[in-house]
């Protein structure tokens, strides 16, 4: 067999085309990876001028993993702040409420209206603090400003 193989040539118009799916590839990652306008542009413009063998020789390396995880862990902590906060606040409403001799039900009352709880729930937590002794916290206790 003697015939040549025939190969397709480029086009201009496929490399262009080409070109226009990386540049909507690198303004999408660029966006999901909250870049800054100025540095989604120099990427953009890296690719447009083909130069993309220097598009990521300024970047500082990381890992989204560990970002994900760091996002997580940092997340937990906050929520288990919240957790105990509201807890704390549970405390002294009670503890207020006994040295003021308010009643276990006016203290049910108290923790429905200043933490947002349903009577079922906030009964729970006024029969578990009602009994224990409680810690004796100062006047300038700062936990004290969230009664006030």
């Amino acid at each position: 067999h003697t015939g040549q193989h025939s190969f397709p040539t480029r086009r201009s118009s496929d490399l262009e085309t080409v070109i226009d799916i990386i540049v909507s590839a690198m303004e999408s990652l660029c966006g999901k990876i909250d870049a800054a306008e100025e540095e989604t542009r120099k990427c953009v413009d890296k690719v447009k001028e083909r130069r993309m063998g220097y598009l990521w020789e300024n970047m500082e390396k990381m890992s989204i993993q560990e970002e994900r995880r760091n996002t997580a862990q940092a997340r937990a902590e906050a929520k288990k702040a919240k957790a105990d906060a509201l807890e704390d606040k549970i405390r002294l409403i009670i503890k207020y409420c006994k040295r003021f001799q308010l009643s276990k039900e006016q203290a049910v009352s108290e923790i429905m209206s200043e933490c947002g709880m349903d009577r079922e729930t906030a009964q729970q937590k006024a029969d578990t603090y009602w009994g224990p002794i409680m810690h004796n916290y100062s006047p300038s206790d700062p936990l004290l400003t969230l009664l006030r």
